[in-house]
């Protein structure tokens, strides 16, 4: 065959391949195209994908879907309709590898609508998934900002812990000044107590704290010498202290989070310690008697690692953030806690982080303090909505008042380092 034979031969099969719609998965494919998406006959089709769910939060919605089954999915395509659902763009708006996807910069006062489209290493697409729409979900704003940072008296160095008691004020653990500072609601200074030292009422690291509704104030002290909990009135008067150092029962090896539940119809008042390096959550009578544990180093469901977050909502299930998850556990005789479920927090770069502090609200929605965002659940893990934090730096405490207003505590170098939110 001449050398122009060939040419031509060449130039027939692009021009075949384009009508039959073998292109590279590189191009966007217009959203109304449903002919040249479609194979020929002899070639076997790519299912639709399926279980496309979306889910909004603060300027974000997440999408997920099922897999395809087909071995050699090379992209998805995701198409996006805003404010009606006959508005879709003509190209997709992203194409991604996994089967999730993550539509960020939103104004969530607009509905968003969304297709998917499959497409293998081949060229070939798949047809059009089920649509879904997402409205918007609550949304939280800053409502105030206040307590200086600072290592006077009225101010607070590094608050790694706080609570709030019922009549609203404000608790913090100050890690680096070793004190435990009160504060009104507005962030007046109330009165601290505390100081590094041995003795009781002392701290050597103060970490967790919970506020029971009869005043009572439980600290977890680090105490790398000498962990415990110290139990103090509301005004700081030192009750009891309990716990020492080690892995037996009642032992403790460096507590964090601390967590109060109160029955008072069935009698029932008892503490939770996120036990961290012994991987495992302790439960106490307010007395200190111990009650019962579980969890253990490991990856597998129930177990821990390094569990610094610890809540417990109105019907005794206990909430734990570790190094990996945000696990829930359920008992029906007080002292067997059996795993529920576990599931991860993604940070707003889409990758998995440490939900090491935690909350619950009067309506038993957890909320999980991340790096760069809050994130608020069900008591099922359900996800509800997130709100971004990224401007205030590194951040440690939370804690939510009656009126479930949230409350944030950060180490940023920042003149105000307490920051209030309610939902708009």
């Amino acid at each position: 065959m001449s050398r122009k034979g060939i040419v031509a031969s060449i130039i027939l099969a692009l021009i075949l391949a384009v009508e039959i719609g073998v292109v590279g998965c590189g191009q966007s494919k217009p959203l109304g195209d449903t002919t040249s998406n479609q194979p020929t006959p002899e070639v076997s089709s790519i299912s639709k994908p399926k279980g496309l769910t979306a889910i909004g939060g603060d300027t974000i919605v997440y999408l997920t879907w099922e897999a395809n089954p087909e071995p050699d999915i090379e992209w998805y395509y995701i198409y996006c309709s805003v404010g009606t659902n006959d508005a879709y763009s003509t190209t997709s708006i992203a194409r991604t590898k996994e089967a999730s996807f993550e539509h960020r910069q939103l104004n969530m006062g607009n509905a968003y609508y969304y297709k998917i489209k499959a497409c293998d290493k081949s060229g070939r697409y798949s047809d059009f998934s089920d649509e879904v729409g997402v409205l918007p979900k609550e949304k939280y704003v800053l409502v105030s900002e206040f307590i200086e940072k600072g290592t006077e008296e009225s101010q607070l160095d590094f608050p790694m812990y706080m609570a709030i008691d019922t009549s609203g004020n404000l608790y913090f653990t100050d890690y680096n000044m070793h004190y435990v500072k009160k504060y009104d609601s507005a962030g007046n200074f109330i009165k601290r107590w505390g100081g590094h030292g041995g003795s009781n009422g002392q701290f050597f690291g103060p970490a967790g704290i919970a506020v029971s509704k009869w005043g009572f104030v439980f600290v977890a002290d680090l105490g790398y010498y000498d962990p415990g909990v110290q139990v103090f009135s509301s005004d700081g008067e030192f009750s009891v202290k309990w716990g020492t150092e080690g892995s037996g029962e009642g032992q403790l090896e460096e507590p964090r989070g601390v967590a109060v539940y109160e029955n008072p119809d069935l009698g029932e008042y008892y503490i939770f310690v996120a036990d961290a390096r012994n991987h495992r959550v302790q439960k106490y009578a307010f007395n200190g008697e111990f009650i019962a544990e579980w969890g253990g180093y490991g990856s597998a469901e129930g177990k821990l690692i390094d569990p610094y977050g610890i809540a417990v909502n109105s019907k005794g299930d206990v909430y734990v953030g570790d190094t990996y998850y945000l696990h829930k556990y359920s008992t029906t005789n007080g002292k067997d806690y059996l795993f529920v479920k576990r599931w991860q927090t993604l940070h707003g770069g889409g990758g998995p982080t440490n939900p090491w502090f935690i909350a619950i609200d009067r309506n038993d929605n957890v909320y999980a303090y991340l790096p760069d965002r809050i994130k608020k659940y069900d008591s099922d893990g359900n996800f509800i909505t997130d709100w971004s934090i990224a401007e205030l730096g590194g951040s440690f405490a939370i804690a939510i008042n009656e009126n479930d207003e949230v409350y944030i505590a950060r180490t940023f170098d920042k003149r105000y380092i307490i920051s209030k939110y309610k939902k708009e």
